[in-house]
């Protein structure tokens, strides 16, 4: 019996060897809650607060299968820390091999929104131009606190980045999907694992003949 389990887990294992790598990148300024979901995506953890830690993808990689043709394939995702003015001079580091980079930004802090498309975009398109963009959402729980929503106005005269504004930026950037999530709440942050991995299939190519974003 245990000899039949060890040929079955190693005939598992040739497949997997077989199976084609596909590479996913998660972008964004530092903040913007990267590492919290892959915290929460690989252990199940929630981790209320900032970890600066990058992966580089040594939580290893994820068997996905495609919805449409039913193919697996080898997913290896990598959070990458961001922020900072040194580490924008020379970490483009591994967006080259990229198929798909998310673009991440929290509701809560303006500025990461502001910099998807005055730093993040054109950082993308220089260093992986092949690569299918989408944006993310972060911390959309802050919707439910009062007393950061009163703060954020009060202090910095501001207010949350909204669902359309998250939208249209999602269409002047090109991106192949939209989507907002929060670890905290235990949402959507499983869906913007699986959007990426499905959008390695089609690429930046399925956005060239489209005018809008494709997933919301």
């Amino acid at each position: 019996m245990a000899e039949s389990t060890a040929e079955a887990k190693e005939e598992d294992e040739k497949n997997i060897d077989s199976l084609k790598g596909k590479f996913v990148i998660f972008g964004g300024d530092g903040s913007a809650g990267k590492t919290t979901m892959f915290h929460y995506y690989y252990k199940g953890e929630i981790h209320p607060n900032y970890t600066p830690v990058k992966y580089e993808c040594s939580l290893g990689y994820k068997v996905y299968t495609y919805k449409k043709s039913g193919k697996k394939i080898l997913i290896a995702y990598d959070d990458h820390e961001g922020g900072g003015e040194d580490w924008k001079l020379c970490n483009h580091y591994g967006y080259e091999l990229a198929d798909v980079v998310v673009l991440c930004y929290t509701i809560g802090w303006r500025y990461s929104f502001e910099e998807i498309e005055n730093y993040w975009h054109s950082f993308v398109q220089k260093y992986a131009p092949k690569a299918a963009i989408i944006l993310c959402a972060t911390k959309i729980d802050l919707r439910n606190d009062q007393e950061f929503i009163k703060q954020l106005k009060n202090e910095q005269n501001d207010k949350l980045v909204t669902t359309l504004e998250g939208k249209q930026l999602a269409d002047k950037i090109g991106a192949l999907g939209f989507y907002e999530c929060s670890t905290y709440n235990e949402e959507g942050v499983k869906e913007v694992f699986e959007a990426a991995a499905e959008a390695t299939m089609y690429g930046k190519s399925l956005h060239s003949n489209k005018s809008k974003c494709l997933i919301l």
